[in-house]
């Protein structure tokens, strides 16, 4: 799945060479985690296709913001 994601990144250049631009992934925690945790073993990659450079994990808790602000408007 990761190297899926990894199609879609930009990037210039040829072989060892390459650049990619930093590309958000959005998850809940287990998905991050899970992501990140495959991400890191195979981090030492040779090229910067093989270390999938560029991917950049993030959290996205869309129910705990909704309960935060529920308990926001409780109180008011």
């Amino acid at each position: 799945m990761l190297k899926e994601l990894h199609s879609y990144v930009p990037f210039h250049g040829e072989g060892c060479e390459q650049v990619y631009a930093e590309q958000g992934v959005v998850g809940d925690q287990l998905s991050v985690e899970r992501a990140v945790n495959g991400h890191n073993g195979i981090a030492n990659g040779f090229t910067p296709e093989d270390r999938l450079d560029g991917l950049h994990f993030e959290i996205a808790d869309w129910h705990a913001g909704n309960k935060f602000l529920e308990v926001c408007f409780l109180c008011v």
